[in-house]
């Protein structure tokens, strides 16, 4: 699945097995304006229900968390 551009920014949805369930889980990844491009170290932060946090579209009552706008912002 190509990444989504959300206020500039790539958003990744990957698939990922996880194994207590036994079966795969998407995985939402953010990434910087400029990390294709930089060697720079970023920090990390895990959410559960990332398909909750960025887009509305995504979001599973049609309401998302504006973690987008926030890290754009």
């Amino acid at each position: 699945m190509p990444p989504a551009i959300v206020g500039g920014k790539m958003l990744l949805k990957r698939d990922c097995y996880f194994d207590a369930a036994g079966a795969n889980r998407p995985l939402h990844i953010w990434l910087p304006d400029d990390y294709a491009y930089t060697d720079e170290h970023y920090p990390v932060m895990y959410f559960f229900d990332g398909h909750n946090l960025y887009r509305n579209e995504d979001a599973t009552y049609g309401k998302s968390w504006g973690l987008a706008d926030f890290l754009s912002g």
